[in-house]
């Protein structure tokens, strides 16, 4: 399946899931949350109408957003009781002592009552008695303006069953909050709440009445409301998931198709060149570093794969010729053909040969050899070569040779490969030098090794460090410097050889990087 239909099937299945966790939420856990938070805010409601009343407002219809809300004072003496609602003033006399004794008791069992304690059933019947009490008196004697006015108080105090409770809580130091609530199943919640201030032996008393909203109501709301919020959230994912595959989709099917034509060809490394330093644009770099040096070793795979062929092919070629003229030496000898007989003389013949052989052999396997591991550390140079110009003395005496060495340093490499290397370099060059000539030597940055009196003929000077290239006057089979090159190759270092004024010019000197 392609990452394209994956990503939006998981899309899909991520958009079920919330739209199942949405569907439940609105279903089951915010219509709970809607109508507390509606009682919550109604009561809040009342209680800052009730405390601007307290603290002198006058006209509650300025300061209420409650049309049932009702602020009663009662004076010092509980003598007079005024009447302050959006719809009307008024006022009534209670200085009868009926009344000042069911005010009193009232107060008492608020007192006894508490803060944050729901008042028990016996406490909540004498206060609905002593109220009802006072309904009654008030309804009796309530006037407005000289008109009289028929006032239910009492039905609205009186708990009506079983279904019906009581909260009593306490506000701060000087009033409380008394709750009288009727829940019924499949019925709206009624509840009348009554706030109670003693300031300075002054009643106030706010009262409100209030429909909370039933769950059953806002559910047909709800489930009406999820037909547009699955049409949104598919647009959503839709969307979402077109925005996601551009920025991380596309990008992979970009690398997926470099990594197809990198099997066959070189590829456009710029065709992945993704700006950034996300996961993903690190991983488009990786990859192209990572092609770029598999195809650098596979060059050097196969250039090294042509060079041993064609190694194997000159070394078949050179071999040729003295095994043929050693397989005729003993021919001759075994059947004592002509100056053959005298196999004293020609058995000397044959073991030089043989010997040629066996050295050309020695130095062919040098070449062919496996370097497991290089060891690679700080060398002093002159103490290096000092120690290799000391072995060839001898040799360098029997022709009159002048060994000079000038400089010093120090380089980091493989102290074995390296001795191997100028070894094949300073015999070459004592090999080639004229009687009486002489060879410098300058370490440094670079390694100059110049031997005078020397030359590389010019149809040989640009394959000199080809296998098996030699001048036709010298006996050499031409693979001193072919190996002193493939050891340089192995440790790092470039060698270069040319002719130079009258002799011949070796320079070693550090690989460049690719």
């Amino acid at each position: 399946m392609k990452l394209g239909k994956k990503n939006l099937i998981y899309s899909i299945f991520l958009a079920v899931t919330i739209l199942i966790i949405i569907i439940s939420y609105l279903a089951f856990l915010l219509p709970n949350l809607y109508v507390e938070q509606n009682i919550e805010s109604i009561n809040e409601e009342i209680k800052k109408s009730h405390f601007e009343m307290v603290d002198g407002a006058k006209d509650l219809r300025k300061i209420s957003k409650l049309g049932n809300q009702v602020f009663i004072e009662v004076d010092k003496g509980f003598n007079e009781i005024k009447l302050n609602s959006i719809g009307l003033k008024g006022k009534v006399d209670i200085s009868c002592s009926e009344i000042q004794q069911s005010l009193k008791k009232i107060e008492e069992i608020s007192i006894k009552t508490g803060k944050n304690q729901k008042m028990d059933d016996k406490d909540a019947d004498e206060v609905e008695k002593e109220a009802s009490k006072i309904g009654n008196y008030i309804q009796d004697n309530f006037k407005i303006e000289g008109i009289k006015t028929d006032l239910k108080f009492s039905e609205a105090i009186k708990r009506p069953d079983e279904n019906s409770y009581t909260e009593f809580k306490k506000l701060n130091i000087n009033t409380v909050m008394l709750s009288l609530g009727y829940r019924e199943e499949n019925v709206a919640e009624y509840i009348n709440c009554i706030l109670i201030t003693n300031e300075d032996g002054f009643y106030k008393v706010s009262l409100d009445s209030f429909i909370a909203p039933r769950i059953e109501d806002l559910l047909p709301v709800v489930l009406s409301s999820i037909p547009m919020i699955i049409l949104v959230l598919m647009l959503l994912v839709i969307v979402v998931s077109s925005l996601y595959s551009r920025r991380i989709v596309e990008p992979i099917v970009k690398i997926q198709r470099f990594s197809e034509v990198s099997k066959r060809s070189t590829p456009n490394y710029n065709s992945i060149n993704f700006h950034g330093e996300d996961e993903i644009a690190t991983l488009s770099r990786n990859i192209v570093e990572m092609d770029k040096a598999l195809r650098k070793n596979i060059e050097k795979l196969r250039v090294e794969g042509e060079r041993k062929e064609v190694f194997t092919r000159s070394a078949t070629h050179e071999l040729k010729t003295p095994i043929a003229a050693s397989i005729l030496l003993c021919d001759g000898m075994i059947n004592n053909l002509g100056k053959y007989e005298d196999r004293d003389k020609y058995l000397r013949v044959l073991k030089k040969e043989l010997l040629e052989m066996s050295s050309m052999v020695s130095e062919i396997l040098l070449t062919t050899k496996e370097m497991e591991e290089l060891s690679f550390g700080d060398i002093n140079l002159r103490d290096t070569f000092e120690k290799e110009i000391l072995k060839h003395k001898l040799k360098a005496e029997e022709k009159n040779l002048k060994v000079n060495l000038i400089g010093d340093g120090v380089l980091n490499t493989d102290s074995e490969i390296f001795i191997k290397v100028i070894d094949n370099i300073l015999e070459n060059a004592i090999n080639y030098t004229s009687e009486n000539g002489f060879i410098d030597i300058e370490l440094g940055e670079e390694i100059s090794i110049y031997n005078e009196e020397a030359a590389i003929p010019r149809e040989i000077e640009k394959s000199i460090m080809e296998p098996f290239v030699s001048s036709t006057e010298s006996k050499s089979k031409g693979l001193g410097l072919y190996i002193a090159k493939y050891y340089s190759n192995l440790i790092g270092l470039e060698i270069e050889v040319k002719n130079k004024n009258k002799g011949v010019l070796t320079v070693l000197r550090r690989g460049r990087d690719d």
